[in-house]
C-alpha cells in the first residue's frame, strides 16, 4: 500500500468521521493520518500515545505546534505536546531541526516554543521569514515535485515507477532520506506563506504537482499538496477547481468538499486552525 492508497481510504474516512463527530475504528496503518488531519489534535496525541508504533509521531506534533503558534500566537499546543511525549523525543527532533538548516536553525531552539518573546521576536521580521520560505518551497518544487499534468494515475503506471525505484534502490533510499530531513523545513515554509502571502503561486504550484516518486506510508509531500489547495481554494474560490480540474486528483476534490462542508467547530475545540 503506497501514500495513494493511504490517503484514498484513511483521510477521507477520517476527515468524514470528524465532520460528523462519529468514531470509527483506527487501524496503526493510518496514524499518521489522524494526526496530520484532527482538527481536535491534543486529544487525538493523547488517545495515540500508548497505542502507537508510528515512529513520527512527534515530528507531526511539532508540525501541528507550529500550525498554532503561526496562526493563533498561541504556544499551549506546545504545552500539550510537552505532556504527552518525554523530553528526549522533543529534545532529538530539535537538535535534528538544529542541524538541518542554517535559515530555520532558530526552530531547533526550545525556548522558541517556552518563551513567547522569543517566538515573537522571530516572527516579527516577517519580510526576511517569506523570503526564507519562498527559497525552501522553491527548492522543494523543482526537486520534488513532477510539472503540471505530468502524474501517474493508474495502478498499472504506480507499479511501474515503483520497478523503476527498486531497480536503483540505493539512491532512492538516499533520495527519501534527504526529503524527509528537508521536510519539516517545507512544511514551515508552506505556513509562512499561507500566512503572509497566500497568493503566491508557488502554493498553487504545490496544489496541482504530484510527487515525482509515489509516496510512501507518511505521504507528507501528498499532506502538504492537501493544504496547499485549501489555501488556493480560500485565496481564489471554487473557480480555482474548475480553471485547474485536469490537473487536480479526485481524492483531492473530494477531500476540499469535505473540508469546506464540514460543521461548524465546537468552541471546546481551541486548536483548531480556523484555515482547515
Amino acid at each position: 500500500m503506497c501514500g495513494y492508497c493511504i490517503e484514498r481510504t484513511g483521510v477521507l474516512e477520517f476527515v468524514e468521521s470528524e465532520r460528523f463527530t462519529e468514531s470509527i475504528e483506527r487501524h496503526a496503518m493510518f496514524e499518521s493520518v489522524y494526526l496530520q488531519e484532527s482538527n481536535s489534535f491534543p486529544q487525538i496525541i493523547a488517545s495515540l500515545k500508548a497505542e502507537s508504533i508510528f515512529s513520527g509521531q512527534i515530528e507531526i506534533a511539532m508540525f501541528r505546534v507550529w500550525e498554532a503558534l503561526i496562526f493563533e500566537n498561541n504556544n499551549q499546543l506546545f504545552d500539550a505536546v510537552a505532556d504527552e511525549y518525554p523530553n528526549e523525543s522533543t529534545n532529538a527532533f530539535l537538535s535534528k531541526l538544529k542541524r538541518g538548516s542554517k535559515d530555520w536553525e532558530v526552530l531547533g531552539d526550545l525556548s522558541t516554543y517556552t518563551d513567547k518573546d522569543c517566538w515573537e521576536e522571530f516572527a516579527r521580521n516577517s519580510e526576511q521569514l517569506i523570503e526564507k520560505a519562498q527559497r525552501t518551497l522553491a527548492g522543494y518544487i523543482d526537486g520534488w515535485l513532477e510539472p503540471v499534468d505530468q502524474r501517474l494515475d493508474t495502478p498499472m503506471e504506480w507499479e511501474s515507477a515503483n520497478m523503476a525505484i527498486e531497480a536503483n534502490r540505493k539512491k532512492a533510499l538516499d533520495e527519501l532520506g534527504k526529503f524527509y530531513t528537508a521536510f519539516p523545513f517545507v512544511y514551515f515554509s508552506l505556513l509562512v506563506l499561507i500566512k503572509n502571502r497566500r497568493n503566491s503561486p508557488l502554493i498553487s504550484s504545490i496544489a496541482l504537482r504530484c510527487p515525482k516518486r509515489i509516496p510512501d506510508f507518511s505521504a507528507y509531500d501528498l499532506w502538504l499538496q492537501r493544504m496547499a489547495l485549501m489555501s488556493s481554494l480560500e485565496e481564489y474560490g471554487v473557480n480555482f477547481l474548475f480553471e485547474n480540474h485536469p490537473s487536480i486528483r479526485l481524492e483531492l476534490i473530494v477531500y476540499c468538499v469535505a473540508r469546506l462542508s464540514g460543521r461548524p467547530k465546537s468552541d471546546k475545540n481551541a486548536y483548531a486552525i480556523q484555515w482547515r
